[in-house]
This record gives structure tokens, sequence and C-alpha cells, in this order.
């Protein structure tokens, strides 16, 4: 493969991933006048998150021990830290340390 050839091509990749990235900066004021990205903004994140919950929860085998306790405690966790403290960081992280904690121990 020609070296002229790779260069091209990542030098061509670098810019187009570069315009996709300002693009919505300059859609911004185009985009305000449409209620539908106010509401999008408000749900996202949330269905986001239970994407993301459900994803790491479908491969859990519940007739093997420790039958997905981990997981579900550690979920627990994460849930009981942000209804009380509502921080996102802190949530995550003593959600994580929870899991990897009980998986190693359980």
């Amino acid at each position: 493969m020609n070296t002229n050839y790779v260069l091209i091509t990542i030098f061509l990749m670098g810019i187009i991933t570069f315009l996709f990235r300002i693009l919505p900066f300059y859609c911004m004021e185009f985009l305000k006048q449409y209620n539908i990205v106010f509401h999008l903004g408000k749900t996202l994140p949330a269905c986001v998150m239970v994407i993301l919950v459900m994803f790491s929860l479908k491969d859990i085998n519940y007739a093997a021990n420790p039958h997905g306790m981990p997981e579900f405690i550690s979920l627990l966790i994460t849930i009981v830290v942000h209804a009380i403290k509502r921080n996102v960081f802190l949530s995550m992280v003593l959600g994580t340390c929870g899991y990897i904690f009980l998986t190693d121990y359980m």
C-alpha cells in the first residue's frame, strides 16, 4: 500500500470527523426553534441510561451461583447513592466498586 494513500486517507478521516463534531454548533440556532429538540434533550439521557442498564443485565445466568446477586446489589448501591447524594460520578464509582468487590468475594 502506498504511503501517500494512507496519509491522505487519515487526513480526510480527520477532516470529516472534525466537520461532524463542529456541525451541531453551527446548526444550534436553526434547531432551537423546534420543540422536539428540547423534548429529546430532556428524555434521551434517561433513555440511554435505561438501555445501558438493560444491556448490562441481559447476560446474567440466574441458574448458576451467585444467581445475579452481584449485579443487582451493585445496581441497588448505585440507585441508593444517587437518590441520597444526587451525584452521578459518586454513584457510578461506588456502584462499580461494589460490583468489583462482590464479583471477587461472592
